[in-house]
């Protein structure tokens, strides 16, 4: 794995943890309370943004290292698919958020979730060959930008 993924995976990862421990150190924050769906789901969490950050990063780290191990020789069948889970599927969560709320910042997200497929779809099923390292940070942002 190159370098620059490798420093991407850990400083991730590190930074993923802390933020979704800030959320759940009881007293460091005071709680918030959130709703979706026009106040349909309503839930507390102090506060929200360690929670989102955390689920951005790791969503985006991990769609890039299951794609690169999916390009691999000899790479498991299932990291395919899981890659496509992570870089794919998970950014639908708030873009399905976003889009029943009909808020405005649908459109970004869908156009950073499209590029994101887009670039997942041309390296594992066209070219077959392990991802870049700066096309990797850039999948990684483009996975975690709906979330963010």
């Amino acid at each position: 794995m190159p370098r620059p993924l490798r420093a991407l995976a850990i400083l991730s990862w590190v930074g993923a943890a802390v933020m979704l421990g800030f959320g759940f150190i009881p007293g460091l924050f005071t709680p918030e309370q959130h709703a979706l769906y026009a106040g349909e789901l309503v839930f507390d969490y102090s506060p929200i943004w360690p929670l989102l950050c955390g689920i951005a990063l790791g969503s985006g780290v991990a769609a890039v290292g299951y794609l690169y191990t999916a390009t691999g020789a000899d790479a498991p069948r299932h990291h395919a698919i899981v890659a496509w889970c992570a870089g794919v599927g998970t950014p639908l969560i708030p873009i399905l958020v976003l889009a029943i709320d009909r808020a405005w910042p649908a459109l970004p997200a869908v156009a950073a979730w499209l590029a994101a497929a887009v670039l997942m779809f041309r390296c594992l099923h066209v070219r077959r060959r392990p991802i870049g390292a700066w096309p990797g940070i850039a999948l990684a942002g483009l996975v975690a930008a709906p979330w963010l």
